[in-house]
């Protein structure tokens, strides 16, 4: 990748704001991307990372992958392929207390909506019975990410609240490339991930970035 965008100009303004003007230009960039686009670059993200997955580890593994909400890179296709190769699957639930943890599925169908949060359509998450599980590996969404491994969510902070309670786990971000950025505003609390994956490429980040 040539030259990564910036997002909206760097400031002095306080981290929340700058978040919030990254994630208003962050919106309007996917907003843009046609859904032909949009299948290309899933497919895209989907094959580097089944390349990746299986060059870490000869044994099956349990990976952590999230239901896709409109216009975020759709991982279906990813976790039927896992679970036809021997690897078991978790998506996340959230529970009281906001708290995320990862469930085991055992097919797609084990999904179900659930409506988390009022300010985010239903989301597909596992029965409340499924088994709790930590990953090997999470595959993450985001609005953007950075190649430090810094990455801009929806700010609901179950994410950063999970790995910081599981350090261990090595964690992948995915997105499209064009929402690659010269620099995510972090918070303290902010976790990082270990690798960026787009459809042009794999970006090796700080935390865990031995996937």
């Amino acid at each position: 990748m040539a030259h990564l965008p910036a997002g909206p100009p760097s400031d002095d303004r306080p981290v929340r704001e700058q978040k919030a003007a990254l994630r208003t230009w962050a919106h309007g960039v996917r907003r843009g991307l046609a859904e032909e686009e949009l299948r290309r670059i899933s497919a895209g993200i989907r094959d580097r990372l089944v390349d990746l997955i299986a060059g870490t580890s000869a044994a099956p593994l349990t990976i952590g992958v999230y239901a896709a909400l409109a216009r975020e890179v759709a991982l279906d296709e990813l976790a039927n392929r896992l679970l036809h190769t021997g690897h078991r699957v978790a998506f996340p639930r959230v529970g009281a207390g906001r708290q995320m943890t990862f469930r085991l599925v055992d097919a797609l169908g084990d999904l179900e909506p659930r409506q988390t949060t009022p300010r985010l359509p239903a989301i597909r998450e596992p029965r409340a019975h499924a088994a709790p599980v930590v990953p090997d590996v999470i595959v993450m969404p985001g609005l953007a990410f950075d190649r430090g491994g810094g990455r801009l969510g929806y700010g609901g902070g179950y994410y950063d609240g999970y790995l910081a309670a599981h350090p261990e786990a090595q964690t992948l971000g995915v997105c499209p490339d064009v929402l690659v950025v010269q620099q995510v505003p972090r918070d303290d609390h902010d976790q990082l991930v270990g690798a960026v994956i787009t459809e042009a490429d794999v970006y090796r980040c700080s935390r865990h970035a031995n996937v």
